[in-house]
């Protein structure tokens, strides 16, 4: 992740109905709440601020701040880029005010959650590139402060097994950092997604890639 003035935000999905969701759902994506993450791209880490302020038929809106005031601006993402995002999402924030109608930003698009619960392999693009997530599980819990224990979906983008097994290697040689680097290639893939576990509002809660790691804190 590019550090201040334009931060990788990879965005992704979730699925699963039921009544806890949508509840949570309730809580976390109305207008007027506070959604506070923490980024980090080591070793700097550093806050991302969303407050949302519109979230109906005709599409989602919000204010954010980054790194304390570095970069704020607002996102606007149309009903037809909730529902679809052939162009990705929207991966740098620099103080801009960004009107999205392909992209989405913070939350995923429905096609794209729907296609990964149905089981298939999608792909996301962020910026030049991007990853091919697929389904670990739904049903997981997630805690956010203010909220309380929420129900998320898991994706995962799978790792390479030749990296894995390069990393085993150095492992089997005594070196342990590479054991700790081939369990989580193993566990988290190239990239995982932590969502909010709700089809119509798939927030991204928890999401790393090899650039950096973004993480929602708590709730207001």
């Amino acid at each position: 992740m590019r550090v201040l003035s334009a931060v990788t935000l990879a965005l992704v999905l979730s699925g699963c109905a039921g009544s806890r969701p949508e509840a949570a759902s309730l809580t976390l994506t109305a207008p007027g709440t506070v959604l506070a993450y923490r980024v980090t791209d080591a070793p700097a880490t550093y806050p991302f601020v969303v407050t949302v302020t519109q979230n109906d038929a005709a599409g989602t809106a919000f204010a954010y701040d980054l790194a304390d005031g570095q970069s704020v601006g607002t996102v606007r993402m149309s009903a037809s880029a909730r529902a679809s995002a052939p162009g990705g999402m929207l991966n740098a924030f620099g103080s801009e005010d960004y009107d999205l109608t392909d992209r989405t930003s913070v939350w995923m698009a429905r096609d794209d959650v729907q296609r990964l619960q149905a089981g298939e392999q999608v792909a996301i693009r962020d910026g030049e590139g991007g990853y091919t997530f697929e389904i670990v599980g739904c049903d997981l819990p997630f805690a956010v402060a203010g909220a309380g224990t929420v129900a998320t979906c898991r994706y995962v983008s799978p790792a390479d097994p030749e990296a894995i097994y390069a990393y085993e290697e150095l492992c089997d040689g005594g070196d342990a950092d590479s054991c700790t680097e081939a369990e989580t290639l193993a566990r988290d893939g190239a990239a995982y997604i932590v969502a909010l576990d709700d089809a119509d509002e798939p927030l991204i809660l928890d999401m790393q890639t090899a650039e950096f790691r973004v993480t929602l804190q708590s709730v207001e």
